[in-house]
């Protein structure tokens, strides 16, 4: 399949030249000629599907022969962050795996079962709120998070944590990106939560926390 694209301009097609080239720093204006012909991408053996912001299909193509390849795609293949600078004509790729760790805070300590604020991950997927769990009781129990908001909306995660007796237990709580942006959450400011602790075996209600505020 082949198209004819007229007056297709620089800052229009980004992409990631698979072939060596020159980059000028000048804007030009040109009739270029794009051909389409089915062509795939694998990262690290995997077949990924490329797409726009909007979710959209986005197909490569090639001009003069050069490959061109979706920026945003790519970078999500490869766990990074694709943003355009339109003042500055500017592609920025940044990592987005961020983390933040703490000693731990206590947020709860009673009746031998504490649990610890750790920190909070970010990757491309998802934010994760680490937790320690320390169970110092004489049953085996469950811990779930329940009525989670983040930055004053509602927003529903998912955590269930088994500890036995005696033991401790690195636990997180996801809540995946598309949920967030849904509710135009990009950064976590503020969380509140509380935590439902059953008997893991029973199921018998042990302990239901009071509303625990969390500030990353």
């Amino acid at each position: 399949m082949k198209k004819r694209l007229q007056g297709l301009s620089a800052g229009v097609l980004i992409g990631a030249m698979l072939t060596s080239g020159v980059v000028f720093a000048r804007q030009i204006s040109q009739t270029a000629e794009l051909f389409y012909n089915n062509i795939r991408i694998t990262v690290n053996g995997q077949e990924i599907q490329p797409k726009d912001g909007n979710g959209n299909i986005v197909e490569p193509f090639i001009i003069d022969g050069t490959t061109y390849l979706p920026v945003r795609a790519i970078a999500n293949a490869l766990n990074l962050s694709a943003d355009w600078n339109g003042e500055t004509n500017t592609v920025i790729l940044s990592n987005t795996y961020q983390s933040t760790e703490t000693a731990g805070t206590v947020v709860y300590d009673k009746d031998g079962i504490k649990i610890s604020y750790k920190g909070i991950e970010y990757d491309n997927n998802s934010a994760d709120i680490k937790f320690l769990i320390e169970n110092n009781s004489n049953v085996g129990i469950t811990v779930q998070a329940r009525d989670e908001s983040i930055n004053g909306f509602m927003v529903s995660g998912i955590m269930s944590e088994d500890v036995q007796s005696g033991k401790k237990a690195n636990a997180e709580l996801t809540f995946y990106k598309s949920t967030l942006e849904e509710n135009g959450i990009t950064n976590i400011d503020e969380m509140e939560l509380y935590f439902h602790i059953f008997n893991e075996e029973t199921w018998d209600a042990i302990a239901d926390t009071d509303i625990i505020k969390i500030n990353p």
